[in-house]
């Protein structure tokens, strides 16, 4: 509890708010033409492509049916939806192999647990800013089971938002989709996800949504409104 009180504490001071007023991102691999795709149901929440965002929370007592414990390099004892977690598992071994070793930080949460969160952060901070994390009850990806929080051995395993700025991160974004996972909250698309960017928050939507939104350059956001 006291590492987890520790960690949560840098992850909350190394928050940075940066808002651009740039409205066009230039992304090497954007594919401007979007169709529409039907393949997907994003308000399924049995599929590993369900769309969370603030207007659609989960219910308090929603649990993943079929969490399963992570056992690579974690923080503490993690689980995953068991899909994410055997993709998860390839991930870390071909991070490994290239040199750029990865921890769990932070996998499934409940919503009880987000509540406890919560309200530990309001102790320092204003539901305001608050509003603007990943870390809402009802809101968060992490009670999927399916979100997780990556850190590396060049951050000694903390989150930072200087993460972004190292070869892992740039691996990792690189590299994700190839997964199943895709950087959740991108830079610059603040105000499109409603949430800050977060280089370590990477979300499981299974590897064909993955490597069509690697593509399209898209947010989850920007690609489930152009494809309901």
């Amino acid at each position: 509890c006291a590492i987890l009180g520790i960690l949560l504490t840098l992850v909350f001071a190394n928050i940075n708010i940066n808002k651009k007023n740039d409205s066009k991102i230039n992304t090497l691999h954007i594919n401007p033409v979007i169709k529409k795709n039907k393949k997907y149901v994003f308000d399924d929440i049995n599929q590993v492509y369900y769309y969370l965002c603030k207007d659609n929370p989960l219910k308090h007592d929603y649990i993943p049916h079929d969490l399963t414990l992570f056992k690579n390099n974690s923080l503490r004892h993690e689980y995953l939806r068991k899909e994410a977690n055997i993709a998860l598992e390839k991930l870390f071994s071909e991070s490994e192999h290239a040199g750029y070793p990865l921890l769990l930080v932070s996998g499934y949460r409940s919503y009880d647990y987000q509540v406890k969160l919560y309200n530990e952060y309001l102790k320092d901070n204003t539901a305001e800013e608050l509003a603007k994390i990943d870390d809402l009850p009802g809101k968060s990806e992490h009670q999927l089971g399916l979100a997780v929080d990556l850190a590396d051995k060049e951050q000694n395993y903390v989150l930072k938002k200087t993460f972004r700025e190292t070869k892992t991160f740039n691996w990792l974004y690189q590299n994700s989709y190839k997964f199943g996972f895709i950087l959740r909250y991108p830079k610059d698309k603040e105000n499109i996800t409603g949430y800050m960017f977060h280089p370590w928050h990477f979300r499981y939507v299974g590897k064909a949504l993955a490597r069509e939104i690697y593509d399209s350059g898209l947010s989850f956001d920007e690609f489930v409104d152009k494809n309901k």
